[in-house]
């Protein structure tokens, strides 16, 4: 006979199931209020009220996400930090495409922008994200945002940059002094992000930027990649950071052999020539640059950066400015000029129309910016690059090689008229760079042309080349500045498309091509293409396939009945068992008195991943003789041809000043 206690077991069983199910659903309510409090709406947004298609907006949370536990519970702190300070983020989500099947496959994009000490705003408002921001401060609509491919995180970090910043003089004891340091900060950040958004642990992630976030974005994905071991070695409950792939455009990785670069560059695309009578000076520069570096291989306390080396491209700059117009080559793009001695610093024009955005009080309410931290957004914070040392730190070019051999897809996108972080630099990098065992591009590298089919006209247009060789990409965009999204908005985001392997691919005369569209393309789009091909073929085949899939759905409808029949039945089956088990509680609790155990289980995934490792070489190649660097050189790659502007920069007629040569880059930042 079965005892009262069973059944009392029983039924504390069913109830504790239920309460779990209750208590599920009430920390998930917990959590949607949370995420409220992020939440933005966008008719607060000046010029969003313009835009008819309401789906084209996407779904946005931004404000500040509260961390430096550590220094707030510091009782020696005296930095006056605000209680709930922390970076801020602005995420935007696609609504059209909540409802595909594919949404939950996108990929979770963070965007940096770089300085270091500028703003991810950048990003944002100018570059990859849904909007620009027109001359009265309204947004409009982009085009070419990167939304529609995934989920779109912008952060201001380090601390003192744009919004992740507040007002008074003890902010300045917070700058960090190394990457290492920022790098601690943005995973307490990730960690505090996704107890916010717990439903984009599942997704993969995506570390993208630009110039020096070329810095930052190999030192987070190190750590994020050391977090993920240790959680295996350990077989912690933490979920994994499912990071699959870094993208850095025109990124400064390598200040070595990017400083390096600028002579030749220039010399290739027509800025200096050898008659110009400063050719010997900046020559007796690049000697000066290429033997600090030499003797610093031997040296354990080289520096970051070196100052021989930064005044290549000081002193270009002011040999190449025009006088009479007070005008100088604009590093960001040398097909155009800015008033020296900015060169560069007053470009895009459509920062200052981010700038009137941001200063609306509309804005700011409606992205829950504290106004009283700092009510006024700057676009590059010198402070923060001036405290950024990296004493004793490698430069990122040394943690590729790891990363690459962990199965990270690291993609280098360069736009070719970009002189401050130019191709030849980033190409003289990746032929020093020992990965995969065997250093730079290999003779089994893939080539490719790029070709953009513009889904509003139906014309194709070669926009870059790419090369391709052991998890490493680069791509060169034709006519692109230092801020390829900027200029090549909807082309850019072809590169997302590359690194997801969402593209067609195609031969031409010999020629192995990429092409990229407005859309991705994906595999079962070509298999409907061929299946609408076949069904063209054969009609015979149609009619049959049509009434088998008339069958099936019959099939189908009848078997989904049948489901809700015996779900129905088993309610039924529920219910009465529910009373029937009640009614024997009642009864035995007469009898006997039972003391009850509670029971809790817990389970966690654990992902194991394989690792490989290779060694890296640190040194420097001394290459050729300098004579031998600075033969006139053809810029062809691989025979694929690209539009250059024949422009000759007018030389000065004065030698540098140091003084007005130090002011330039007092102001320089790298976006």
């Amino acid at each position: 006979m079965v005892s009262g206690e069973y059944y009392l077991h029983l039924l504390l069983c069913v109830c504790y199931l239920l309460s779990l199910t209750w208590a599920a659903d009430k920390s998930s309510t917990s959590d949607d209020l949370l995420l409220n409090q992020y939440l933005v709406d966008p008719t607060q947004l000046p010029g969003l009220d313009k835009i008819k298609d309401v789906n084209s907006i996407p779904q946005m949370y931004a404000g500040h996400i509260s961390m430096f536990d550590d220094i707030k519970q510091d009782p020696n702190n005296n930095n006056n930090i605000p209680s709930d300070f922390g970076y801020f983020f602005w995420k935007f989500q696609d609504k059209s495409s909540q409802h595909n099947k594919d949404f939950d496959t996108k990929p979770l994009i963070f965007w940096f922008n770089g300085g270091p000490g500028c703003s991810s705003m950048d990003g944002a408002l100018v570059e990859i994200g849904p909007f620009r921001i027109d001359h009265k401060g309204n947004a409009i609509i982009n085009k070419g945002s990167w939304h529609t491919r995934g989920d779109l995180v912008f952060v201001d970090q380090p601390i003192g940059t744009g919004f992740s910043s507040f007002k008074g003089e003890s902010i300045n004891t917070l700058f960090e002094k190394d990457l290492n340091k920022i790098s601690e900060r943005l995973m307490e950040f990730l960690n505090k992000y996704f107890e916010l958004f717990p439903m984009d642990l599942n997704k993969d992630i995506i570390l993208a930027g630009e110039s020096y976030a070329g810095q930052y974005i190999p030192y987070f994905a190190k750590f994020i990649q050391n977090r993920n071991k240790k959680i295996v070695s350990q077989d912690l409950k933490d979920k994994l950071y499912h990071l699959k792939s870094l993208l850095i455009g025109n990124g400064w990785i390598d200040p070595t052999s990017q400083s390096l670069s600028y002579l030749p560059f220039a010399m290739e695309n027509g800025l200096i020539d050898r008659q110009s009578q400063f050719f010997i000076d900046l020559l007796k520069q690049h000697e000066d640059c290429q033997n600090k570096i030499n003797s610093a291989l031997s040296d354990s306390s080289s520096k970051f950066e070196y100052p021989e080396c930064q005044k290549i491209l000081q002193t270009l700059l002011t040999i190449t400015s025009d006088v009479e117009q007070d005008q100088c080559i604009n590093v960001y793009n040398y097909d155009l000029r800015d008033s020296y001695p900015a060169c560069g610093m007053n470009w895009p024009e459509d920062i200052s129309n981010v700038a009137k955005f941001f200063s609306k009080q509309q804005v700011q309410n409606a992205l829950h910016i504290n106004k009283n931290w700092e009510n006024s957004w700057k676009e590059c914070r010198l402070e923060v690059d001036e405290e950024l040392t990296n004493q004793g730190m490698a430069q990122s070019i040394a943690l590729l090689p790891n990363l690459l051999s962990d199965g990270i897809e690291i993609i280098l996108f360069n736009g070719d008229k970009d002189l401050i972080c130019n191709n030849k630099g980033i190409l003289d990098s990746i032929s020093n760079l020992e990965w995969g065992g065997s250093t730079g591009f290999t003779s089994n590298v893939q080539d490719y042309e790029w070709v953009y089919n513009n889904p509003d006209s139906g014309l194709d247009e070669t926009v870059g080349y790419i090369k391709y060789d052991k998890n490493l990409t680069f791509i060169s965009v034709f006519n692109a500045s230092h801020m390829v999204p900027y200029d090549k908005s909807e082309i850019s985001r072809g590169i997302i498309d590359i690194s997801m392997n969402q593209v067609l691919l195609s031969t031409t005369e010999g020629k192995d091509i990429i092409i990229t569209s407005g859309s991705p393309f994906k595999q079962t789009d070509e298999e409907n293409e061929e299946e609408e091909e076949e069904e063209k073929n054969t009609d015979d085949n149609d009619n049959e396939e049509e009434k088998e899939e008339e069958e099936e759905d019959a099939d189908e409808e009848e078997e989904e009945d049948d489901k809700e029949e015996n779900k129905d039945n088993i309610n039924g089956i529920i219910m009465i068992s529910l009373f029937s088990l009640v009614g024997i509680f009642y009864g035995g609790l007469k009898y006997r008195q039972i003391i009850l155990s509670k029971i809790f289980g817990s389970s966690y995934e654990n992902i194991g991943n394989q690792k490989k490792k290779v060694t890296w070489a640190d040194d420097l190649e001394n290459g050729t003789s300098l004579e031998e660097n600075f033969e006139d050189n053809t810029n062809d790659h691989n025979n694929i041809e690209t539009t250059k502007a024949d422009h000759i920069i007018p030389t000065s007629p004065f030698a540098p000043n140091n003084a007005e040569v130090e002011n330039i880059f007092e102001l320089k930042d790298m976006k």
